[in-house]
């Protein structure tokens, strides 16, 4: 997808539920979604060039097994605005008894 493009990663050394997205943007949000657009959570990236996710809603609860849009908006070297990036993930839970 070009040297641009937005990475998803896990770390397996962090224990835990936790995602980190790679090559942001300088100045960018994230913004999980359900796939019909429904926030999920918002992420801004404090200028860091990888913003962890915990799989956490914004009221701290975690998500529950299923599909999920993000979508990275940000800005270039120059502080231009560039065209957001859009992908989905599958996030799948382990059944507890």
């Amino acid at each position: 997808r070009g040297p641009n493009a937005v990475q998803l990663t896990i770390d397996p050394r962090r224990p835990g539920d936790e995602v980190a997205f790679i090559n942001v943007p300088r100045g960018a949000t994230v913004w999980i979604l359900e796939p019909q657009g429904a926030p999920v959570r918002v992420l801004p990236d404090r200028q860091a060039l990888t913003v962890r996710w915990d799989l956490s809603t914004e009221a701290g609860r975690r998500i529950g097994g299923g599909l999920y849009r993000v979508r990275v908006a940000g800005e270039d070297a120059s502080g231009a605005s560039i065209p957001p990036q859009q992908f989905y993930i599958g996030v799948v839970r382990q059944a507890t008894r």
